[in-house]
């Protein structure tokens, strides 16, 4: 399936500009793979800035597409190679995996995947590489039945996960991992929430339909969209006045969850890079102050740029004077003694850093980057960000606890011991027709009603002279 934008009988003709492209992507690859950097961060970086919108868009396709199969291509790789891969450079490998990867999965005659992966290698300054890339391309394409009937024996490959990601997802779910594999390796939907402070979804949606733009809204949330099919942020409009921003509907639910009442503070905890800060400020827009906070300056940075651009922040934030609604600091959530003022928050949304298992379809990056031995990590920081946000919360207040994960163990398990610790945590039931109940938490599973996988547990803290209703 080619993905909406890129133009394959343009990038089908090696003399265009298409080069340029794939040359930019095993750089980008070369990044991902050799330095462990995010791929969001890895395109962000890239000195050499693509001009055309169809070289942006075949990029971009070449980088997702290696990640979210890398797992197959790489067994591929050692199979054309007879157990002799170890020899060959990364700049190789990635040239290899995006040339299997157009063989695969674009729209790109055969004859030009190889010739543009032979011509890649000689761009890139590893002209020894060519004629082998060359020869496991062309056998690749002699091969191509054979090795696919192989690969059902190959478990990695033919799922396209890590080992330790399908054991970890076969012991969550038995009944489901399956599934949540197959929704992880499809192109996830493009979903928008408009900033109803600016426009109206159904004026939104009208001026979409005049555009020629597809979409439908969802009936979960008052501002979430979902397009019919996909295109460059740029491109859509209102985008740049601040009607709209890019948000999983899933994401968007956090707000109908947690409803800030006229009046009330609300701290974001972990906010960058501000998508549910903005919503939270266009769906309850009474509140009498929000406080966010995120710890890399990086992160914040992008928090203030996107609050500028939907009309939150004033340009020249914070020189230009601090909102006194809106407050953004750059600081450790841990250590409230380098920031808090001292006064209880009436709501507090808490999105814990998390294995991001419930997003692998928008970030393949992930079943790369992470390693089993992260978790035990990041079930401690959930716990330590659970414990500080929970004393920063007034009695008869609320917290939302929410993840974009379906590991048990980053979710229902968390909130099982944390409700437990504290004896004046009460766990508030979730009532929606989405999702599924867990006992401490609501879970979505990857792929419900077209949404991310993402977790949700609301929690009361008892008001002053009362005691928690405990089961017997």
């Amino acid at each position: 399936m080619t993905q909406p934008g890129y133009d394959t009988a343009r990038a089908a003709d090696p003399q265009q500009a298409g080069i340029t492209a794939r040359a930019r992507a095993v750089r980008v690859l070369c990044q991902v793979l050799g330095d462990r950097r995010k791929l969001s961060e890895a395109l962000e970086r890239q000195p050499d800035r693509l001009v055309d919108a169809r070289d942006q868009a075949l990029c971009k396709e070449l980088c997702f597409g290696v990640l979210r199969w890398l797992p197959r291509l790489q067994w591929l790789h050692r199979k054309l190679r007879d157990g002799n891969h170890h020899q060959d450079t990364l700049v190789l490998r990635c040239v290899l995996y995006t040339g299997l990867y157009q063989i695969d999965h674009l729209q790109v005659p055969d004859h030009a995947a190889v010739s543009t992966s032979v011509e890649l290698c000689r761009t890139l300054d590893q002209p020894r590489a060519a004629k082998l890339l060359n020869a496991l391309l062309r056998r690749y394409l002699r091969e191509q039945e054979t090795m696919q009937q192989r690969m059902v024996q190959h478990e990695t490959a033919l799922h396209a996960h890590p080992r330790w990601w399908l054991e970890t997802l076969r012991q969550a779910w038995p009944d489901d991992w399956q599934t949540l594999i197959v929704e992880n390796n499809q192109r996830p939907p493009l979903y928008l929430r408009v900033n109803c402070l600016r426009k109206s979804r159904p004026a939104f949606l009208d001026m979409l339909d005049r555009t020629g733009i597809q979409a439908s809204p969802c009936r979960h949330t008052p501002s979430a969209l979902r397009l019919t099919g996909a295109l460059p942020v740029a491109q859509l409009p209102g985008f740049a006045q601040g009607q709209c921003a890019v948000q999983d509907g899933s994401a968007q639910l956090t707000a109908e969850l947690l409803p800030v009442p006229a009046g009330a503070r609300m701290l974001d905890a972990c906010a960058a890079p501000g998508g549910k800060t903005g919503l939270f400020l266009e769906r309850w827009p009474d509140m009498a102050a929000l406080v966010a906070i995120d710890r890399q300056a990086h992160r914040v940075a992008k928090l203030i740029g996107n609050l500028q651009r939907l009309g939150h922040l004033k340009p020249g934030y914070p020189a230009s004077g601090q909102n006194q609604r809106l407050a953004i600091l750059q600081a450790d959530l841990r250590c409230p003694e380098t920031w808090w003022d001292g006064e209880a928050f009436d709501v507090i949304l808490l999105d814990a850093p998390c294995s991001g298992s419930g997003i692998i379809r928008r970030q393949p990056d992930i079943k790369n980057l992470r390693r089993a031995r992260q978790l035990r990590q990041l079930i401690n920081t959930q716990q330590q960000l659970l414990q500080t946000c929970w004393g920063l919360l007034k009695p008869g207040g609320r917290l939302l606890y929410a993840t974009c994960s379906v590991l048990p163990a980053e979710n229902s398990a968390q909130v099982a011991w944390f409700s437990g610790q504290q004896p004046d945590c009460v766990l508030q039931p979730i009532q929606a027709p989405w999702g599924r109940d867990t006992g401490f938490g609501t879970q979505l599973m990857t792929g419900h009603q077209g949404m991310d996988g993402f977790f949700y547990a609301l929690l009361g803290k008892v008001p002053t002279g009362q005691t928690a209703a405990r089961p017997v």
